[in-house]
């Protein structure tokens, strides 16, 4: 055996969860069984996201979709990272429970979020108009292509 697949995460979070994060996965075609259990977290008020470069299959049922410009992962990452702690939206006792050395960081800049926008294209294809959700309750799923 050369490796084993395996989800970030269970069905039963994509089906109870408000939000799904699918990025750089094209579940619908890669794990259909998994991405069935997505749909039913949608269809219970789940909001779904698909950040991948292309415009796959998963992503025509999103909410949202980024079309990245690849390469361009590790930017969006660190600004989502960024504005999840800027608005005090970080899970604190998991934080304490689960890693080392971390620090809290305001530094923000113009520069840097024009920076963050070039890098990424911020190009959002597909929008609802109904808001994401300010939730704890997230999964995300990723898979190999992330760069």
């Amino acid at each position: 055996m050369f490796g084993a697949g395996g989800g970030t995460s269970s069905y039963r979070e994509a089906e109870e969860t408000d939000l799904i994060i699918l990025w750089g996965s094209n579940a619908r075609e890669t794990h259909p069984i998994f991405f069935h259990h997505v749909l039913r977290g949608v269809r219970n008020g789940a909001r779904l996201i698909a950040i991948d470069p292309r415009r796959t299959s998963s992503a025509e049922w999103a909410d949202v979709w980024l079309g990245l410009d690849v390469g361009s992962d590790i930017a969006m990452a660190n600004a989502m990272a960024r504005v999840i702690i800027h608005n005090d939206l970080i899970a604190g006792d998991f934080i304490a429970r689960a890693t080392t050395g971390f620090i809290r960081s305001d530094r923000s800049s113009a520069r840097r979020r024009r920076t963050v926008d070039r890098i990424t294209a911020r190009r959002t294809v597909r929008t609802t108009r109904r808001p994401l959700p300010r939730t704890a309750r997230t999964t995300t799923r990723t898979s190999s292509g992330r760069s």
